[in-house]
């Protein structure tokens, strides 16, 4: 699905996609792969924006926080073990230095200041900095996802800061299109990002069916291929044998005047040279004696 379709919905489908949100992301963890990613979005958007407000006016993120943001960041998208465990080793007290810097940045509006100042800790690159900023202010930003960027428009998949900070404009820009035409949603940046994952997702979801009905308009056609292969295959198979037994009639024909005539001259040799059987056993008896 190219973005521009996705960009072009009607209001209507944007908020039909947001409130599918939940039931997709649901289906999603009903397998063994996401089994967790149902609670770790939970707890994503309701759960850790209630800790950081409780920590104003000067909020930050301990180090498992982080941790098990990284985790539903990769659940979520693609998994890289590696950059779990670089934040796995990150102490404490650097994360908590990291985070808070950059929250004070996010309240002057300072978006690349505040994405590189918590891109400044290993493991930590644009797309997880957008989600801890957005964890606190989903009204400014939202997660840099894989969906987000690949469906947003004039915005390529690439993991830098200066796409981030493009995807955030282009972001915002939709978000107040869609609080102008739909007063009735609150909506933040953030959802604007939930939205276009559900739309992702239905895309998706509807991939297998189609796959499916193509598969079965096209069976009798295979089916008609493999009685041809299984013709020729049976011609191939019948055409050596005509050729050999054409080839071995032709070499008897030919051969067996040949046969004749050596017959005819050997015969009368044997006749006039008698082989006397008792001498030629005496012989062998002596040879082996001696």
């Amino acid at each position: 699905m190219a973005h521009s379709k996705v960009w072009d919905e009607p209001t209507e489908a944007w908020r039909s996609a947001l409130l599918c949100y939940g039931s997709r992301m649901k289906k999603v963890s009903s397998s063994k792969k996401n089994k967790d990613l149902e609670s770790l979005d939970d707890w994503y958007l309701h759960e850790l924006p209630t800790l950081l407000y409780s920590r104003e006016p000067d909020p930050y993120m301990e180090q498992k926080e982080l941790s098990k943001l990284v985790k539903w960041k990769l659940t979520r998208g693609q998994w890289r073990p590696r950059l779990q465990q670089f934040v796995d080793q990150l102490s404490g007290e650097v994360v908590k230095e990291a985070s808070r810097n950059a929250f004070r940045l996010l309240s002057k509006y300072d978006m690349r200041e505040a994405i590189e100042a918590m891109a400044s800790l290993k493991g930590v690159g644009p797309a997880t900095s957008s989600a801890v900023l957005a964890a606190y202010r989903p009204d400014l930003l939202s997660f840099m996802s894989d969906e987000a960027l690949i469906h947003a428009p004039g915005i390529s998949k690439e993991y830098t800061l200066q796409m981030c900070l493009k995807l955030i404009d282009v972001m915002g820009r939709k978000c107040k299109e869609l609080r102008k035409a739909d007063p009735n949603t609150e909506w933040t940046v953030q959802m604007v990002e939930q939205a276009v994952w559900s739309f992702a997702r239905a895309h998706v979801d509807e991939q297998p069916e189609a796959a499916e009905s193509t598969s079965s308009a096209k069976a009798p056609k295979s089916t008609q291929g493999v009685k041809r292969k299984q013709r020729v295959r049976a011609s191939v198979t019948e055409h050596p044998e005509s050729i050999s037994s054409r080839t071995a009639a032709q070499s008897s024909s030919s051969s067996a005047p040949r046969r004749r005539s050596v017959r005819s001259t050997a015969q009368p040799a044997v006749e006039s040279k008698p082989v006397n059987r008792d001498n030629k056993r005496r012989r062998i008896v002596v040879e082996i004696d001696d």
